[in-house]
């Protein structure tokens, strides 16, 4: 087919790492979507019309991905796979070509979706505006650092992060979303700490498993917290009639951050460590000495002590894997006490290899089709976690006839009433309260407690 028959386009300012984003996210739409009518084809529920439309978008979407897949170019890949959904799928009526909420636009306008672009159009005006208003009068950039200090971390893992592609390619990713994308990368340091930041989730989430799109999502989210603790230390000093001083604003505020979001993860951690039958009543450990890729190393132009450094570097990483921790759980949420002692067992880990941590046969996922597709952290630590509450409750997961949608089915006799011995969030979370029921009830895989 010609380009001319294609319904949508891909916006030719998108970089590497967002053409390859925007082509993973239509052609994942497309094989789920196929994959569904596959399902509810061998049902038997469809009509003998709709299964040969249905078939006919399906084959075409196939052809477009495989196509995409194919090419060698960013550009002509994206393309593809935005038309496999747009055009093979979704018959012109959708284009999902942006790689940011809210991703997908419908291509049949009504008259109250225009003057909502209008407006966002007028809001965006403005903003350019008062971006080039600034750009014009602030100082040059170079002018800038000579008045500012900047204050320079290095990636917490050293020169021995992974090497491999795709944790590279997610660390530059993640760094372009902080210096193209947030408002942070105007105050002192901020170049230092996007490259920290970005090599910490990209480390984590090669080394422990977690999907990718929670890395990026965590790391946005990451960034709204840190910009709103700016903020809070800015309006503090002003509070106290005292000068804002930039150079140390972010440092800062990641320390409130820390202090704010780990509230009860720290005081958990020191019962945890306090507890003789845990820990024998030894000090929590700095993690980023406790990776074994990790590695101090003397920081060229570092322009505050090397302990503050450090400390910097602990917060950090400590945020980064709470999060990415939490940003995975799901229901286990609804248990925060479980959710510390995963953050606390990722953070005293001796190994950042997947083989050492969850088996030689926990092999890295390489497609939708591939063993452990949803990322090892979710399939080997999360949903075992949840299929043992599950289980407690539950016999099995039906599709509703009516609309298709899953419906939990209770074991037999408790649609009635519950028995008095079954354990719900609350009863499993209680464990993990106590560090003394903990060391008692927990048996390691070679049988000891």
């Amino acid at each position: 087919a010609s380009m001319k028959s294609f319904h949508c386009t891909v916006p030719t300012s998108y970089n590497e790492a967002e053409l390859v984003k925007l082509k993973d996210l239509n052609c994942w739409k497309v094989f789920h979507a196929v994959a569904d009518f596959n399902t509810t084809m061998a049902q038997g529920d469809v009509g003998t019309t709709l299964a040969k439309v249905w078939a006919e978008k399906a084959e075409l979407a196939s052809f477009l991905c495989g196509q995409a897949d194919a090419t060698s170019d960013s550009y002509t890949a994206a393309f593809f796979a935005v038309n496999a959904w747009g055009k093979g799928i979704m018959q012109g009526d959708e284009c999902c070509n942006m790689v940011r909420a809210p991703y997908c636009l419908a291509n049949q306008q009504s008259l109250s979706t225009v003057a909502v672009g209008v407006l966002i159009g007028a809001v965006i005006l403005m903003f350019v505006g008062a971006t080039l208003a600034s750009c014009i009068m602030r100082p040059a950039k170079a002018e800038r650092r000579k008045q500012r200090k900047v204050v320079k971390l290095t990636p917490p893992f050293g020169e021995e992060m992974p090497a491999e592609d795709d944790a590279g390619t997610l660390k530059d990713e993640l760094q372009h979303t902080w210096l193209q994308s947030s408002c942070l990368r105007a105050l002192p340091g901020a170049e230092d700490l996007a490259c920290s930041t970005a090599g910490i989730f990209a480390c984590l989430q090669a080394g422990f498993g977690f999907q990718k799109d929670n890395a990026r999502n965590q790391y946005e989210h990451l960034l709204s917290l840190w910009r709103s603790h700016c903020a809070t230390v800015a309006d503090r000093a002003v509070q106290e009639k005292a000068p804002v001083e930039e150079t140390g604003l972010l440092v800062e505020a990641l320390g409130d951050l820390h202090a704010e979001l780990l509230e009860g993860f720290t005081v958990w951690r020191s019962k945890f460590y306090r507890c003789k039958a845990t820990m024998g009543g030894r000090e929590p450990p700095a993690p980023a000495t406790e990776f074994r890729s990790a590695r101090a190393t003397d920081v060229p132009d570092l322009e505050v002590s090397r302990g503050a450094a450090e400390e910097s570097r602990r917060l950090l990483t400590e945020v980064a894997v709470y999060l990415l921790v939490w940003g995975e759980a799901g229901n286990v949420r609804f248990m925060p006490e479980v959710l510390y002692f995963l953050t606390e067992l990722l953070l005293a880990s001796e190994s950042v290899s997947p083989e050492e941590l969850y088996g030689a046969d926990a092999v890295v996922p390489t497609g939708p089709c591939t063993p452990y597709h949803s990322n090892l952290f979710l399939s080997k630590v999360i949903r075992p976690i949840y299929n043992v509450i599950f289980d407690e409750w539950y016999d099995r997961i039906d599709l509703d006839p009516k609309d298709g949608r899953d419906v939990k089915k209770l074991r037999e006799g408790f649609d009635t009433y519950l028995p008095p011995d079954v354990a719900n969030y609350d009863d499993w979370n209680e464990l993990f309260c106590d560090p003394e029921r903990l060391a008692q009830g927990i048996i390691l895989h070679d049988g000891t407690c």
